[in-house]
């Protein structure tokens, strides 16, 4: 089965984006997910061969994975930022960059169970060495300790207690904390799964897409013109091919 999946990405909001414009060292890919337990997570800083990608329900506590499904994530691009981009406002219709095309290999019984299939090394842009992914949330984070996977503060967004999106510089590493321990608790109370993918490839071709020059620019007319939602959307073989042909060619 192929599922097209938006997720929330550097480009998605227009401040969002300046910071990470500005600040390449702490927002080196702009097209991952943008929030500490970055999920779904791409593996970006590993190479090819070795990337682990995955998806651990954190974001829309998803968990019915199953062995083989495709999983096909989409970015909206916020239309304020397409000229910066050089990329033309074509449509009314939102606009979004195709990042990845995932395959599932293994599904995990909880983040917990998951973190242990992991070895210490670089998954994110910092801390630079981490015990597994960050979007396995499965300790909770008092008032003197850290998160010991998430992105650091200075390259997420948090939201704050008001569900107020904040760049870093204004938001605080209380806010960071509790910003994470909010996904531990969704993890907790919903036992979450987690599910470890590869990425497609097409002709020794990479499904993914980490930056804005390379990643092909998507409408709603390249899914026939289903309007996306936070569930995503089932897709047919014909137009999940095709659209994983997209990403992995462009």
């Amino acid at each position: 089965m192929y599922k097209l999946l938006t997720f929330e990405s550097w480009v998605t909001r227009n401040t969002w984006y300046t910071y990470a414009k500005k600040f390449v060292e702490r927002v080196p890919y702009m097209l991952v997910d943008r929030s500490p337990c970055t999920d779904p997570f791409f593996d970006p800083f590993a190479f090819s061969s070795e990337r682990r990608p995955l998806i651990s329900g954190l974001c829309r506590a998803r968990k019915n994975f199953n062995v083989g499904d495709i999983y096909i994530y989409v970015t909206r691009i916020d239309k304020s930022i397409l000229k910066d981009l050089g990329i033309a406002n074509i449509s009314n219709s939102p606009t979004y960059f195709g990042v990845a095309a995932i395959r599932i290999k293994k599904v995990y019984n909880s983040h917990e169970e998951a973190s242990l299939a992991f070895t210490p090394r670089r998954y994110i842009v910092n801390p630079n060495l981490t015990p597994y992914p960050p979007n396995l949330a499965f300790n909770s984070c008092g008032s003197k300790a850290s998160p010991e996977a998430a992105v650091d503060k200075d390259s997420c967004i948090i939201f704050d207690e008001k569900r107020r999106p904040r760049i870093p510089g204004e938001s605080s590493v209380d806010q960071w904390k509790a910003h994470y321990n909010e996904y531990y608790i969704r993890q907790r109370n919903r036992s979450l799964r987690a599910a470890e993918c590869e990425i497609v490839s097409l002709d020794n071709k990479e499904a993914l897409k980490l930056d804005t020059h390379s990643a092909p620019i998507l409408t709603n007319n390249d899914w026939d013109g289903m309007q996306l939602n936070v569930q995503g959307l089932n897709l047919t073989d014909d137009v999940g091919s095709r659209l994983v042909k997209r990403i992995a060619e462009n």
